[in-house]
């Protein structure tokens, strides 16, 4: 029998959950706003990110500047409606590096086993049982710190999660009824792969990016806020987070209010990827 998961059906039932789960609810409309602030952050930000102002530095929040202001005298709201865009790119950038690399090793590797099945499978064991923000701070160090190159480090430790989930799903579809009958029409292994195999592993896929997202935003800010990440005047999230560290105790706002969004984030996208999880494999919710 052959099951085909529909990523537009998958969003659809996604919606239909939000009727019964005002936590989902929350957490789509937060990654909608932050999407917002990514895309026109000139119309939203009251102020440039990087204004200066040192007559107003470390103010409260106010109606003048609802989040306060740092070190600097910059409008904390600002530099963070402003930061969404890099978060966005962070997501994106992470996606697009570890994943298309996972999942062609991992079809590779689960289709065609043999020697390379062994090789891709005790390099990911072996990468796997590495501390991994450690790895990350390495990869950094050896690159150069940056946001790129943090990202960077943060796909290269994505990778072997997307290989050991897609080696797992082909492993189990190209068991089935209907691969082969695709064998014996004679269809080569690329089509069975991207015609059939690829579309039955799409609902675990796109539900593993979206956790992946998470974890990117999570490492970059880490790896940012230590110094390794975006620099300054970059308005990063977790570099606002660093730039504020000395403030802590004087002006808790400027570390509270990027700290909060980096938590609302990785929240919101943890909440959307457990509840699409849950619609692509209903037995967990037993």
């Amino acid at each position: 029998m052959r099951i085909k998961i529909k990523i537009p059906r998958l969003l659809i039932d996604l919606l239909k959950e939000c009727k019964k789960d005002p936590v989902l609810t929350f957490s789509i409309v937060f990654l909608g706003v932050v999407l917002i602030f990514a895309i026109i952050p000139e119309i939203i930000a009251p102020y440039p990110y990087a204004y200066i102002d040192l007559n107003k530095r470390l103010l409260p929040p106010s109606l003048e500047h609802i989040f306060g202001t740092d070190g600097l005298g910059r409008d904390i709201f600002s530099r963070i409606v402003y930061g969404a865009r890099y978060e966005i790119f962070i997501i994106l950038l992470a996606t697009l590096i570890g994943m298309p690399i996972g999942l062609i090793l991992g079809f590779i590797s689960g289709y065609f086993g043999g020697s390379f099945d062994r090789v891709i499978s005790l390099i990911t064991d072996v990468q796997l049982s590495f501390p991994p923000f450690i790895l990350m701070m390495i990869i950094v160090l050896l690159l150069g710190p940056s946001l790129i190159n943090a990202i960077i480090a943060v796909s290269i430790y994505l990778v072997p999660i997307y290989v050991r989930l897609v080696r797992g799903q082909v492993l189990v579809e190209r068991e089935k009824l209907y691969i082969e009958a695709a064998i014996a029409v004679g269809s080569s292994s690329w089509r069975i792969l991207v015609k059939h195999i690829l579309p039955n592993t799409s609902g675990p896929l796109v539900v593993q990016t979206i956790l992946n997202s998470s974890s990117a935003i999570l490492n970059v800010a880490a790896l940012s806020f230590l110094g390794f990440g975006a620099q300054p005047p970059t308005p990063e999230w977790g570099t606002m987070m660093m730039e504020g560290r000395p403030y802590f105790m004087t002006a808790p706002h400027a570390i509270l209010f990027p700290g909060l969004m980096i938590f609302l984030l990785v929240f919101s996208l943890n909440t959307i990827g457990e509840r699409l999880r849950e619609i692509v494999d209903p037995m967990l919710k037993i």
